[in-house]
């Protein structure tokens, strides 16, 4: 059951990278507006 440990470490990063991205267009949307 390795490719299933690979699988929920893969949908992690994704999400995590995703979570970045999102706070990073977020960041410079605030300093924009300041």
């Amino acid at each position: 059951m390795q490719w299933k440990l690979l699988i929920t470490c893969y949908t992690l990063f994704k999400g995590l990278h995703e979570v970045y991205h999102a706070s990073s267009f977020f960041y410079v949307l605030l300093v924009t507006q300041l």
